[in-house]
């Protein structure tokens, strides 16, 4: 139904420029053709002027539902790649009590500063549950060893007699003690083992 009272029209152009500014939307009614007439052009104008600015709300209001989704799924993934990584550096450096009292950490593949950190804060806070005696430190599995790997190891000697452990070495590979002596590492005060069945054996013995 076409306005023609003047007040009205313009009342009714007020309440929607309000509305466009309050980004109520939904709450301007439908409206119809324009009048040919100046204060119809201006009408029309501002119907003009809702739509786009309608079009270009919605858009942005997905856009950013859109982003806070992806937000969303990147901290989960953040999550559970961060969870998975301490499962991975707990298999990595696992302490074994494989008697009463005895403790074998097997070290596997490369260490690293940082696994290295995280091998001697596990130990540390098994040997403060468990109360072990001894430690059982299994080199099987290093094929590659620096003076690096040599400091790791006494200090991981070391740290465990501070909690009342005693320390063996065990699976030294003749290629692995050759590198050790040409980097000039001192393990004269660690007790050596050929491998973990007897490490495991001499500890036993010195239990009883």
């Amino acid at each position: 139904m076409e306005i023609t009272n003047l007040d009205a029209r313009l009342q009714r152009i007020n309440e929607m420029l309000s509305l466009l500014l309050e980004g109520e939307f939904d709450a301007i009614d439908e409206y119809g053709e324009a009048a040919d007439d100046p204060l119809g052009r201006i009408e029309e104008t501002v119907q003009f002027l809702i739509m786009d600015t309608k079009t270009i709300v919605v858009a942005n209001r997905d856009k950013e539902a859109s982003l806070l989704l992806q937000q969303e799924q990147l901290a989960t993934k953040a999550e559970i790649i961060e969870r998975q990584a301490a499962e991975i550096r707990e298999l990595s450096t696992p302490i074994l009590e494989v008697w009463k009292d005895v403790l074998v950490v097997p070290l596997i593949g490369v260490i690293s500063m940082d696994r290295s950190t995280e091998i001697m804060t596990n130990l540390l806070e098994c040997l403060s549950r468990n109360k072990a005696k001894w430690v059982i430190i299994d080199i099987t599995g290093v094929e590659i060893v620096d003076t690096s790997t040599g400091a790791t190891l006494i200090k991981l000697v070391q740290a465990a007699a501070l909690l009342g452990a005693s320390c063996l070495l065990s699976g030294i590979r003749p290629a692995v003690a050759r590198t050790l002596v040409e980097l000039g590492v001192d393990l004269t005060e660690i007790a050596t083992s050929r491998n973990l069945a007897s490490a495991l054996e001499h500890c036993l013995t010195r239990m009883r």
